[in-house]
């Protein structure tokens, strides 16, 4: 295995963070997090609560994609490169990525 971490992309399988091709070749781990969605503050608005849980499960899924864009960035800086259309790219679709949210119409069910 070349990283610490579990290879990525990951993405949820209901409350289950997984490796999207799980490979024993290159990692020990099928299963990232056995979550069983996340909980509120007492008294919180539960609709917001789901959003906000939505979000930070994209966060999550998004960084092995981060952590690769920010060490690519810092690679390229530190050789004296500029930035490439490429590699601004990758960054911005690994921001994307963490900042997805429900689409719009799933989002207006939930807070209705």
């Amino acid at each position: 295995m070349s990283t610490a971490h579990t290879p990525g992309p990951w993405e949820w399988d209901g409350n289950t963070l997984r490796p999207s091709n799980p490979d024993p070749n290159t990692s020990s781990v099928h299963s990232i997090l056995d979550a069983d969605g996340g909980f509120g503050f007492l008294g919180s608005d539960w609709r917001k609560t789901i959003l906000e849980l939505d979000a930070c499960r994209a966060v999550i899924a998004a960084a092995p994609d981060l952590l690769q864009a920010l060490q690519l960035i810092v690679q390229w800086d530190s050789a004296g490169l500029a930035l490439t259309e490429e590699l601004i790219a990758k960054a911005n679709a690994a921001i994307a990525k963490a900042n997805q949210r429900q689409s719009a119409e799933a989002a207006e069910k939930v807070l209705a």
